[in-house]
């Protein structure tokens, strides 16, 4: 049988996504597929095989993926780099600012063993937000827990160690109510990370002016910050989880920023294994302050 010709024409699609927003990881890729004689080949399943690779004559392969698709009656098809059956690497770890980088497309007809070379070529438009991803990742500092930064002592960070949380050195009180001295319900049960600064908020909001534990972390303002917060339940589980990083925790209960119900509020015993402990606002534990950076 003659053998067939497979010409491809590459559409790379810059994707307009702001770098703050979760990055596609993948590029959009349009083929024709012709005979030797230029005619579309139609109506057909295809293999594809596609490397990325950083130089060329050597260069070496940073990205390997198979996929396959189905062409149309134009001899049309379509498929997305990155979007196919991983062989080597990963796509979210192509180094696009470092380097140049070619594209080596190869292909197969349903029927044939191995793939066929269709040569390589440059990728000189690297996709916008790929590009502006991999440096947000590679340009800013990394950051680890124990490390003193923003005032204090970092205690977690994200899987990029470009955010997390920082606790200050020493407590603030080591016996200090929760309330204001009346019981109402300030419906302060945010329990994640970042949670408890908006129920320290809410909890001045509702309880006002005076000598509690929410409004003391309000008020600081250690190492020139003025954004601590009394930590939300899951926040100080955290901390707690890291005390020996930190460092000068009493050995006692310190309170977290989240209520229970109108007379109570959930607070963590140091002293007891980090227990999750029910206790009445008027109660005086300890105050321990954190940020987020």
């Amino acid at each position: 049988m003659k053998q067939k010709l497979l010409l491809l024409s590459c559409l790379i699609f810059l994707f307009t996504a702001a770098v703050q927003a979760q990055v596609p990881q993948m590029i959009n890729f349009e083929g024709v597929a012709r005979d030797a004689s230029g005619n579309p080949i139609v109506n057909v399943t295809i293999g594809l095989r596609f490397t990325i690779q950083d130089g060329i004559n050597p260069g070496n392969a940073e990205y390997v993926e198979t996929d396959s698709a189905r062409v149309n009656g134009f001899g049309l098809f379509y498929t997305y780099i990155g979007g196919g059956v991983p062989v080597q690497g990963t796509f979210s770890a192509i180094t696009w600012p470092a380097g140049n980088k070619y594209l080596m497309i190869e292909y197969k007809l349903q029927g044939d063993t191995g793939y066929l070379n269709m040569g390589v070529s440059p990728l000189v438009s690297v996709p916008y937000a790929l590009y502006a991803d991999s440096v947000a990742k590679n340009s800013y500092p990394v950051h680890n827990i124990g490390d003193s930064y923003g005032g204090g002592i970092i205690f977690w960070t994200d899987s990029l160690g470009q955010h997390g949380l920082v606790a200050d050195t020493t407590d603030l009180d080591t016996g200090i109510v929760w309330n204001n001295g009346s019981y109402n319900l300030v419906n302060a049960t945010r329990n994640g990370i970042g949670g408890g600064k908006a129920n320290t908020e809410r909890i001045v909001i509702k309880q006002g002016a005076g000598q509690y534990a929410a409004q003391l972390c309000a008020d600081y303002q250690g190492g020139g910050y003025s954004d601590w917060y009394l930590p939300s339940v899951n926040e100080l589980n955290l901390l707690y989880q890291q005390q020996a990083v930190v460092g000068g925790f009493v050995n006692g209960t310190y309170w977290s920023s989240n209520e229970l119900s109108t007379q109570e509020a959930t607070a963590i015993s140091f002293s007891g294994g980090g227990a999750f402990t029910p206790s009445n606002k008027t109660v005086t534990n300890a105050v321990r302050a954190i940020r987020a950076f």
